[in-house]
This record gives C-alpha cells, structure tokens and sequence, in this order.
C-alpha cells in the first residue's frame, strides 16, 4: 500500500504539470495559429512529423532509458547506470549531428522542388534536431531516477517561457519567427536543467555497453517508429492527397488528440520506471496483472471527462481567436474520440515493454500501419476529406487497441475474465460517445458560452458518480491531498 500511495502521488504531481503545460501549449498552439494561418500551420506540422522521426537517429540507444536505469538501480547495479548514461549521451549527440547534416544535405538538394517555406524551414529544423536530442536525453534521465517534481516544475516553467518567445517572434517573423523561437526554447530548458541538477556526462563511447542497449533498445526503436508512423499516416497522406491547408484546419484536431493524450502519457512516463523497478524484484509477468486492470478502469472514467472537456471548449476558443480554422472542428471531435483507446493502449504498452516482449508486438503494429494507409487512401479517393480521415483513425485505434489488449491479458486472465473486461471498455466507450453526442445536440439555442458552460455541467453530472466510485475505491483524493499539503516529502525527491 506505501508503494501505491508513493505512486499515486508522483502520478498526481506530474499529471498536474502535464494537463497544466498542455493547457498553456493549447494556447499558445491557438497562438501560432492565429499569426500563422492554415498554409504555414500545414508546413510546420510536416516538418514537426520530420522532428519525431529524430529520435531514431540513435538505433534505440534512448529507448532503453527509462527501462534499465530503473531496472539496473533495483538491482544495486549503480556504476553500470553512471556509464550507460554517459555512453546514451555521447552517442545520441554524435547521431543527432549526423541527422542534422542529412537535413541540411536534403534541403539544398531538393531546393528547387520545394516550396521555399519548406526549404528555409529544414534549415532551422538542422539547428533543432541537436537540439531537441539533447532536451529529450536529460528530461529522459529525469524521469528515469523518478525526479517527477523537478520534472514537473521544469516542464511548467518551459511551457511559459515557450509561449512569451513564440508569441514574440511569430507576431513579428511568422513562420521562421516560430522556428527560431523553438530553438530558444530547448536553450532555455537545457541550461535550466543543467543549472538545477547534478547531471556531469563525459565523452565515453564504450561498444560493449553500447552494443547493450541497441540490442534492448533497437527492437524498441523500430517498435516506437513504427507506431509514430500509425499516429502520424493520418497527416502524411492528408498532406500528400488534400494539401497543406487541409493539413493546417486538421491540425486543430491533432493539437486537441494530443492534448488529451498528454494526461494517460504523463500517467505512462511515471508508472514505467515504477513498473521496471516492481518487476526486477520477481521478474513475474502475474505482478503487473493488477496494473492493468486499475488502468483499465481509471483510464475509462476519466479519458471521457478530458474528451468531453475538448469537445465543448476548443470550439469556443477557435471561434474566438482563430475563426478561419473552423472548418476543422468536426475533424476535431471525431479524432478526439480516438484518443479514449490511445489513452486505454498505454497501460498494454507499456507491460509489452518491461517484460520485454516487445519484438512479438512489432508484426501487430505494422499490420495496422497497412490497415490505416489502405482505409485512409481508400477514404481519400472515394472522395473523403479531413472529417472522414478522423473517422477512420478513431477506428484504426479502436482496432489497435483490441489487438495489445487480447494478446497482453491472455498471459494473466482466463477466457471469462478476459471477456469481461473487454465488454467493460466497450460499454464504457458507448457510455462516452453516446453523452458526448447528446449533449452536442442540447441546448442550441443558448448563447456560446452559455451553451459551453451547460454541456460541461451535464458531463460532469453523468460522470460524477463514475468519479465518486474511483475515488472511494483507491482513495486518490486522500492520497493526493496529504501528497500536495506535504511538499518536502514529495516523490521522495531530495
């Protein structure tokens, strides 16, 4: 019970910063928007698919960071984590200057078959891409030694530093303002991490170690792109077949998707140095059984109330500040339903994860990764457009999602059980998506606001007693409170 309470307040605090960071990114986001307009938008948003491929630069080196430090400090082992954190950082800032100069290479080659925009944007995407792989490593190491407050406190803090530049620049400069405003940003959060912790790295590129972590972490990487490839088809092949500017009206419904994932993501980044800890103790598969059946339940209570919340409210603030990308509000809701089954996947990822199944997980993802280009493309010719293209994704995560959850609990429950807890998903789904249309379809005739304040009125009274249950039932609400009302004891930090 100690170790539940120690994280469940981690879990409090660093979901906190994160829904917090995320609410200030949405408005920022909004922002940039605004100086931006849906041309722009659109480039940015391909060239930020080109910044989430960097990651695998370094062959899955990274991967293995929140899984083996954690799983090698249960064990005693502290001067192997001390060199495998030097051998990560040495060799992912050696691969993020090689992948930078193959932007750069790219960008002069094609120059005259791309729009100029796009030309000058990967210019600055080079100066990024170091950049990004640095702040990524040490915010990795953070959470990795479960620093969750610090962590939490720094990611706040980066998120209004990077609105004031963002806002500053793009108003000025536009696009390139925006990019150059990015780079201050990961300056800003490198030196402050450095400034507040003792991190001290030297140049080690130990092969041995090396070969280590790519052996654990390159299956991982593949695993990771290939999902990254199944959360980004949807805006490749809208840019490729409808146009950046239907890129740009779809990105109000990427930004609000990956807002509401932002929350089960923050839940995910502290359970699983946890879970590695937890698991290195028995290396038993049947202790983490318990895991996925709280998610399970946690996951589907509040997944929807964070969905309704989109639902009703980014409506109101594109209509105030950005009324151009309007259009894109129904691509909004459909994809923000998705988001019930990402958020529901990361408990089964994560079990896929530490207990290093993930290679058995690989054919899965790639499988739905054909199942999502061939819908989309077939969608897109027979005439589709962004709302269909959020249809057909909310059902490919559906499907992805049904796929992680058999293959995982068939190692921990029988038949019955199984059953059981995948009719109550569904039904919690139907729960969800039949409220949220319900209240879409009331109160039309109230002004805006009223109108907004109403629904969320009428979602918190169907959850409320969903809500009430949860609590009675793991006490969060006594946790969290003694966990906020003691700060000196929070997460353990020092």
């Amino acid at each position: 019970m100690a170790r539940f309470r120690e994280v469940v307040g981690q879990v409090g605090i660093y979901s906190f910063a994160s829904v917090l960071t995320q609410m200030i990114s949405v408005l920022g986001a909004l922002l940039i928007r605004w100086f931006l307009g849906p041309l722009q938008t659109g480039v940015w948003s391909l060239i930020q698919v080109i910044l989430s491929y960097t990651d695998y630069a370094n062959l899955g080196a990274t991967y293995s960071i929140p899984i083996e430090i954690p799983f090698k400090k249960a064990q005693g082992k502290l001067a192997e984590v001390e060199q495998m954190k030097n051998v990560i950082f040495s060799f992912s800032f050696l691969t993020s200057l090689l992948f930078a100069l193959g932007a750069l290479v790219y960008a002069f080659v094609r120059h005259h078959q791309i729009p100029n925009e796009l030309f000058y944007g990967l210019l600055i995407t080079a100066g990024l891409v170091i950049l990004q792989q640095l702040n990524n490593i040490l915010i990795s190491l953070l959470r990795a030694d479960k620093n969750f407050k610090f962590a939490g406190k720094q990611m706040i803090l980066s998120s209004l530093v990077n609105l004031i530049l963002i806002t500053g620049f793009s108003s000025m400069f536009r696009l390139y303002g925006f990019m150059y405003a990015m780079c201050l940003s990961f300056i800003f959060n490198i030196l402050y991490i450095f400034f507040h912790q003792p991190f001290r790295f030297q140049w080690v590129l130990d092969f041995k170690i090396l070969k280590g972590l790519i052996q654990y972490g390159f299956p991982l990487m593949i695993l990771t792109f290939a999902g990254t490839i199944l959360a980004t088809i949807d805006k490749m092949m809208i840019a490729k077949y409808l146009g950046f500017e239907a890129l740009g009206l779809y990105s109000i419904a990427v930004m609000t998707s990956g807002f509401i994932f932002s929350f089960p993501n923050s839940i995910g980044i502290v359970l699983i140095p946890n879970i590695s800890e937890k698991y290195a103790q028995s290396e038993s598969i049947h202790d983490l059984a318990g895991y996925l059946t709280k998610s399970n339940h946690i996951f589907s209570v509040l997944m929807p109330v964070l969905i309704g919340f989109s639902w009703f409210v980014v409506p109101v603030m594109v209509h105030l500040l950005i009324p151009k990308f309007l259009t894109g509000i129904t691509a909004m809701k459909y994809l923000a339903i998705s988001a019930f089954f990402i958020g529901l996947s990361q408990p089964y990822n994560n079990f896929i994860i530490v207990s290093k199944k993930h290679l058995v997980q690989l054919p899965m993802t790639l499988g739905m990764c054909g199942f999502a280009f061939a819908f989309i493309f077939l969608i897109i010719r027979a005439g589709g457009g962004i709302n269909e293209v959020a249809i057909a994704m909310t059902i490919v995560m559906m499907c992805n999602f049904t796929i992680l959850f058999f293959y995982v609990c068939h190692y921990l429950f029988t038949g019955k059980e199984l059953f059981r807890e995948y009719c109550i998903v569904l039904i919690n789904f139907l729960i969800m998506t039949s409220a949220l249309l319900f209240l879409d379809q009331r109160f039309n005739s109230s002004p805006f606001f009223a109108r907004m304040l109403f629904q969320m009125i009428g979602l918190m009274i169907i959850y409320l007693p969903f809500l009430i249950h949860l609590n009675k039932k793991y006490q969060f609400g006594n946790i969290l409170m003694e966990k906020f009302s003691r700060p000196k004891s929070m997460n353990g930090v020092k």
